[in-house]
């Protein structure tokens, strides 16, 4: 079974939720989706690269910036530029990337979800899926703070965030992603893998 480290846990939590933001940003700067996505991979290259990333106060931000640099250095780079690409690096320049209050707003409803789900799942799921996943406890610590074995709390453990996925998907069903707002590789990839 492959472990997720620290730092990947880190980023599924604080970067992929707001993939969709980083690409709707680089579809601005480039206007075409696939090298919308290559952008935005190349910020998530940037950020592993950056040793500091997981201390960044606002991780949503940092990406953000990380995208809108890395498309205007591929427009300055280009031979021919299209004046709406232009346009939209000129409005860029204006944008503040702070968390707006609808952003807040949308976190704060999705909280609730989060933890109306964790309410409806089986007790010791929900003591482990807490543990680890909120109070930050080793396998280990979890493991013997309930007196199971970390084999079983880890079933526990998958068991809870698989349940947890398929409530939060099921509330979410009306958020279904538009064909051009589909999701790339590494938000699929890092989603399956939690839900081991």
């Amino acid at each position: 079974m492959m472990r997720l480290r620290d730092f990947d846990h880190w980023f599924v939590d604080h970067i992929l939720p707001y993939e969709r933001q980083y690409l709707k940003l680089a579809r601005r700067l480039t206007g075409d989706f696939d090298e919308a996505a290559d952008l935005v991979h190349d910020a998530y290259a940037r950020v592993f690269a950056h040793d500091g990333a997981r201390q960044v106060a606002n991780p949503r931000a940092y990406v953000l910036q990380i995208v809108r640099n890395l498309g205007i250095q591929k427009i300055r780079r280009a031979r021919i530029v299209s004046i709406e690409t232009v346009a939209a690096v000129e409005n860029l320049q204006h944008v503040d990337l702070a968390i707006d209050a609808f952003s807040q707003l949308s976190d704060r409803e999705e909280l609730r979800r989060l933890i109306a789900a964790i309410q409806k799942l089986p007790t010791q799921a929900r003591r482990v899926v807490i543990m680890r996943r909120f109070d930050d406890m080793s396998p280990k610590d979890v493991a013997a703070r309930l007196g199971i074995s970390v084999s079983t709390m880890e079933k526990h453990l998958a068991k809870g965030l698989s349940l947890l996925a398929d409530v939060l998907d099921a509330a979410e069903g009306a958020d279904k992603p538009l064909p051009q707002e589909r999701e790339s590789g590494w938000s699929r990839k890092a989603r399956s893998t939690t839900r081991r």
